[in-house]
């Protein structure tokens, strides 16, 4: 018996995120240490690596979205385009 239920409305596609990035940006070699003599912090590094690399970034969500979500997305770009090698 067919259903009398109304269609499922369509939803137009949208971009949630933009990302315009260079991947062959070099950041300068990290140091070891920071001006107080500490130990610096290998993942903060890494993020500032890739961080480096991002040229534009918008979002749906405008000055709210954080450095880790926007690394999170930058990372599922760059994994995509590795796979598609």
């Amino acid at each position: 018996m067919p259903s009398t239920s109304a269609p499922e409305p369509v939803h137009q596609a949208s971009v949630s995120h933009f990302i315009i990035f260079n991947p062959t940006v070099q950041r300068a070699p990290p140091q070891t240490k920071d001006t107080s003599g500490k130990e610096r912090d290998g993942d903060l590094e890494d993020d500032l690596k890739e961080a480096s690399q991002i040229l534009f970034y918008t979002s749906r969500e405008g000055g709210k979205v954080s450095r880790d979500k926007m690394l999170r997305q930058f990372g599922l770009v760059k994994g995509l385009m590795g796979f598609t090698e």
